[in-house]
């Protein structure tokens, strides 16, 4: 924003120092300068008001005052007409109807002005700011809002209908329409605030006037108004009618209620200065606005001890009363109250950093921070778990989902659950989803489903959250993790069952994961229904370590599928985090990788279809000694016609102590073959 050299000295008792000097010196205790251009009396500085300020010093007797502060002086107000301010007058009506709208409206009548060009030191103030000289009035008015940051707006007073002369502060009727003063129509809405008389509309409320009531050559008696609007309203209307003006920003930054009758009075003095004529010293003011005068306690120990800089009781008084603000008591405990245009003042630390700017940032002295060193925290294992745990599942490829945690009830259904089972909620956000939900499975399942449609591959998501569970009329509420593989363009793809079984052993790998885990089937009801309803009978187990259950995996059963509305191959799994983690180790064991090589072998096997592969791999290693290393499946095809599974397996066999001969691993594959052949059904091709 522009400010003239020349009229700030015009508002400072003392010399300022040279304009560049002057720039430095508000950049480091009030606002950053960004450059002086111009010499002599056309010397600008340009300086940044933040939006905190911008009420009280987007004005040059603003900037006048923290320069004056800061330099041991005082501000020297420009002179006023004396006016006596009363709400009603005999010649002007002024009422305020939309009190949202405007909160204080003030007027003067001035009688016998001569319109004419303005004098050359006014014109060339106006210009170096960036405002276009018009006539004396118009003039006038623009150079009291950049003294004081109030706008000011000048009606033809003989313009107003009615020989009583009504000023109407209203919200504009819907289609309501005004001629701007500079000739472009506008069309209002019931949001948009308007002056108006009997006749219509005079001005677009604290945003640009009417042409109707503009000033002329002819024009002998005018009305001045110095008015105090809503922000928020005249931001309304600068949008909505795309149209920002030097007023409309001043107003939507909230001037002061104060400087209306401050600038009325300095704008009545230069006209009857410059442009003759007579003032109505009886000035029309409707005040609906509220004081800001907060009464705030300060302490200087307390800002001695923030500030990290002793300042005298003394040079906080007189830094305080040079920024205008009032003073009550001494010692440690004042009371101050802000001058009513610091809109910004409202508790005890921002005068501390009233009194900190103005002091200086730079007196501060730099010191090393002390303070008392409190003891570690303490580490909370399940949350460490849980972080590592996820890191783990997001490098195998999943995407983290957090889902809602209420379910419906024939969800709570698919886990065999009854309704004293889970917990029912009295008000549920949605009547569809009464329940908590004892499972992240369901709407892990849906999320994965929704997603597919945007891939041609499958979608794998995971969860970690709670799980709620009513044990013997007693809330348990249960750390869970759950895992979810689906794929839109195939029903039965058996891949993705073992993916998830993979995932599952190579997470309880990576968490260290001890004891004596196992991938055991569910049991079957007489209908061939899985004992967990919500997975397919012949593709799921239950995950156990210790004999204990701590999760399951399996392909989503289709009449889950249905109930959860959703198609193709969803494979889920989920783990209670409590026991797993009563399993894991932080710390892992090192295993030496044998120097010696490995032997592999295929074996190829025809079982019956509802065979399960954990069963097969049970065989294949209780049949061998410790030299089998590893047992990886690598072909499953079921062949539905025949009622039979081929599947094959790579055995692996290695020593961490010596060369495995050949012969050696024959006769391992003999004791693998010898095993297999025990159960009449199964045949090695």
């Amino acid at each position: 924003m522009k400010f003239s050299y020349g009229l700030l000295q015009d508002l400072v008792e003392k010399k300022l120092p040279a304009p560049n000097e002057l720039a430095d010196f508000l950049t480091m205790h009030s606002f950053e300068s960004d450059g002086v251009s111009g010499t002599g009396e056309h010397t600008v500085l340009d300086l940044d008001i933040l939006p905190n300020r911008a009420h009280d010093a987007a004005s040059h007797m603003g900037v006048a005052r923290d320069s004056a502060a800061l330099l041991n002086s005082s501000l020297k107000e420009p002179a006023r007409a004396s006016l006596h301010f009363r709400d009603t007058h005999p010649d002007i009506d002024v009422r305020i109807e939309n009190k949202d709208l405007c909160r204080r409206y003030c007027v003067v009548k001035i009688e016998n002005v001569s319109v004419s060009e303005s004098p050359a030191w006014l014109k060339e103030r106006l210009e170096i700011m960036g405002l276009q000289p018009i006539n004396t009035i118009v003039d006038i008015a623009n150079y009291v809002m950049l003294i004081t940051g109030q706008p000011l707006h000048a009606f033809d007073y003989e313009k107003i209908a009615s020989r009583k002369k009504s000023i109407i502060v209203r919200s504009a009727q819907q289609g309501e329409t005004v001629r701007a003063l500079d000739g472009s129509t506008y069309t209002l809405n019931q949001d948009i605030g308007v002056i108006a008389d009997s006749d219509g509309v005079l001005a677009i409320a604290g945003i640009k006037g009417g042409s109707r009531s503009g000033i002329s050559e002819d024009t002998k008696t005018i009305v001045i108004e110095s008015a105090n609007f809503a922000p928020s309203s005249i931001r309304a209307s600068s949008q909505a009618l795309r149209l920002t003006t030097d007023a409309s920003w001043r107003f939507e930054r909230d001037v002061p209620p104060c400087f209306a009758p401050l600038a009325l009075e300095i704008a009545a003095k230069m006209i009857t200065d410059i442009a003759g004529g007579v003032v109505d010293t009886s000035a029309v003011d409707v005040n609906y606005s509220t004081p800001h005068n907060p009464r705030i306690t300060l302490h200087t120990q307390r800002l001695n001890r923030l500030l990290g800089v002793e300042i005298p009781e003394e040079n906080v008084t007189n830094t305080l009363r040079a920024l205008e603000f009032s003073i009550e008591g001494e010692g440690d405990s004042i009371v101050v109250v802000p001058p009513e245009f610091r809109l910004d003042i409202t508790t005890e630390y921002d005068v501390y950093e009233e009194i900190a700017r103005i002091t200086g940032y730079e007196k501060v002295p730099a010191t090393m921070p002390y303070g008392v060193l409190s003891s570690p925290v303490h580490r909370n294992d399940v949350r460490s778990w849980k972080r590592r745990i996820t890191q783990e599942i997001v490098s195998y490829g999943f995407f983290e989902i957090h889902t809602v945690s209420f379910v419906k009830k024939e969800w709570v259904e698919l886990f065999g659950m009854t309704d004293d089972m889970v917990w029912e909620l009295e008000n549920p956000i949605q009547d569809s989803l009464p329940f908590l939900r004892p499972s992240l499975i369901p709407h892990g399942a849906i999320t994965a489903f929704r997603n597919t449609r945007y891939v041609n591959e499958a979608v794998r998501m995971f969860e970690v959250g709670h799980g709620f569970l009513k044990q013997k009329g007693k809330s348990h509420e249960e750390d869970l993790v759950s895992l979810v593989i689906a794929r839109k363009d195939k029903e039965n793809d058996t891949e993705l069952f073992y993916e998830a079984k993979g995932v599952i052993t190579a997470l309880c790998d990576s968490l260290g994961v001890g004891g004596d885990g196992v991938f055991e089937p569910f049991s079957t009801t007489a209908e061939g229904q899985c004992q967990m309803p919500l997975f397919h009978p012949l593709q799921s187990a239950r995950i156990s370590i210790d004999n204990e259950m701590i999760g399951a995996v399996g392909v989503l059963a289709s009449s889950s599928k249905t109930v959860l509305g959703i198609k193709g191959t969803v494979v889920a799994a989920e783990l209670r985090l409590g026991p797993l983690l009563q399993n894991a180790r932080s710390e892992r064991v090192y295993q030496a990788v044998s120097k010696y090589p490995s032997i592999t072998r295929d074996i190829s096997l025809f079982v019956p279809l509802n065979t399960r592969v954990a069963d097969i791999e049970s065989i294949l290693w209780n049949a061998t000694g410790d030299v089998l290393y590893d047992v990886d499946m690598f072909d499953y095809r079921p062949i539905a016609q025949d009622n039979v599974l081929s599947i094959a397996f790579h055995l692996v066999f290695q020593s961490p102590e010596r060369t495995l001969l050949s012969q050696e691993v024959d006769e391992q594959m003999e004791l693998v073959t010898q095993a297999i052949q025990q159960n009449p059904s199964w045949e090695v091709r």
